[in-house]
């Protein structure tokens, strides 16, 4: 064998009592081989010895153990090659195991007679059965050591960075001074923490950490705000910026409307003028709501646009009444009324006499208006000046003396019979009455006794 062969026993008669021993990790692949070869893949190769014209060394490694290269000297050397996720659970046993949720382990060897295990994740980290490698929580999740899978983390919390390894990583509670206390669960951002503001608050800033009240001009209902949100306050519509802070809901703006305005249209910015008769003082209205005019109570009257009514001047005996605005429009809807023989002689005047001389029948008169009735006598025709006696031109006439008493006579008889005197070619009248009150007496042509009288005494 080219040498390979050196040693024989003694007394040897045959060239197969020649013999060699192998060197461990070799064998004789062929009798007729002159060297050794590497023991080949799949096989053990023990020093071995050999006489001439054998072949071997090697042996089979056992089972699934296959695995360890070439040149392996041992049965120990003999590896099996394990898949991830697998382990070898008893020695020399070519049955793997499959790796428990929350352990991992990768694709590797054992060798024979040796076992091997699976890892627990990592805290942060998870893994299902069988897994070959653990993996990283997500964002929004978190796993402890040994878990099977990741879990979302509670409401109130968030994870915004891979990997957490607790259920409640990061708190809403530590964000705003406490202001966030909700979030969704499996949350992965700040972001997603949020909070209600109070009816009637708003954050003014992200960084606020109190609520402020809700401004004037503004309503703030309850608004659910993320964290790093601001707001909540609206707008109040059109011209109802009125209301002051704090309010709550749209139906809280108000308008503010200006004296003898009203607001005719629920929610309308423009406004009515309230019609004369009527009034209205300054008042705020509600957005949705109206308001109206009041008619003047009795005695009392505005013009167009009046936020208070005006006394009529009843000290002068004017004075109206009623229910609609038309029986209070304007000054002229006072009225005072004048009797027989009165009249007003200035505008806003009280009713009095005509005056001697002077006739006019009275009649209803409106404040802030003269008389236009009153009439003059001819000269030298006069008229009592007041009364019944001076109410008509038919009332002019004479004077008649009685003693201390005068009686004015008319241009026309009142009554029937009157007393006819004639001065020069005209004759006037005196008014007779059976009441017998009058110094100046007459009898008829009867002989029945009659006073003269003025008119209508």
């Amino acid at each position: 064998g080219g040498g390979l062969y050196k040693n024989s026993v003694a007394g040897s008669d045959a060239a197969a009592d020649c013999y060699f021993t192998t060197t461990a990790g070799s064998y004789l692949e062929a009798a007729t081989d002159t060297t050794q070869t590497t023991c080949p893949s799949g096989d053990y190769c023990p020093a071995k010895t050999l006489n001439y014209n054998s072949v071997g060394g090697n042996i089979d490694c056992p089972g699934s153990y296959t695995a360890g290269g070439t040149g392996l000297k041992a049965q120990s050397e003999c590896k099996i090659s394990v898949a991830g996720g697998k382990y070898v659970e008893t020695a020399k046993s070519s049955t793997l195991s499959t790796c428990a949720c929350g352990t991992y382990k990768g694709a590797h060897t054992v060798a024979y007679g040796s076992t091997s295990s699976c890892a627990t994740t990592s805290a942060g980290y998870y893994a299902a059965s069988g897994a070959s490698t653990q993996t990283q929580a997500s964002v929004g999740y978190y796993a402890a050591a040994g878990a099977c899978a990741q879990t979302k983390v509670k409401a109130g919390c968030y994870a915004d960075e891979k990997g957490s390894a607790v259920e409640c990583p990061k708190s809403c509670s530590d964000l705003g001074g406490g202001l966030y206390k909700n979030s969704v669960a499996g949350s992965d951002a700040a972001a997603d923490c949020y909070f209600t503001t109070t009816a009637g608050s708003y954050l003014e800033a992200a960084t606020d950490t109190t609520q402020t009240t809700c401004p004037s001009g503004d309503y703030c209902p309850a608004k659910t705000l993320n964290y790093n949100s601001v707001g909540g306050n609206i707008d109040c519509p059109g011209s109802y910026t009125a209301g002051g802070t704090g309010l709550k809901a749209q139906s809280e703006c108000k308008i503010s409307v200006a004296g003898g305005k009203y607001v005719e249209t629920a929610k309308s910015s423009t406004l009515s003028t309230c019609a004369a008769g009527t009034y209205k003082a300054l008042h705020t209205v509600a957005y949705g709501g109206t308001s109206s005019c009041g008619v003047c109570a009795d005695n009392k009257y505005s013009d167009a646009g009046a936020s208070s009514c005006t006394a009529c001047a009843t000290d002068k005996g004017y004075a109206n009444t009623g229910t609609t605005a038309a029986e209070h429009s304007g000054v002229a809807s006072c009225k005072t009324y004048c009797g027989a023989g009165e009249y007003v002689a200035v505008a806003g005047g009280a009713c009095e006499n005509v005056g001697a001389g002077y006739y006019g029948a009275g009649g209803t008169v409106a404040q802030g208006s003269i008389s236009k009735n009153r009439g003059q006598c001819t000269a030298p025709l006069t008229t009592i000046g007041y009364g019944y006696g001076a109410n008509e031109a038919e009332d002019c006439g004479r004077k008649l003396h009685a003693g201390s008493e005068v009686v004015y006579l008319r241009s026309a008889p009142r009554t029937s019979p009157a007393l006819n005197v004639k001065v020069g070619d005209k004759v006037f009248y005196g008014a007779m009455s059976t009441a017998l009150t009058g110094k100046l007496k007459v009898k008829d042509i009867d002989n029945k006794t009659y006073s003269v009288v003025n008119d209508y005494q």
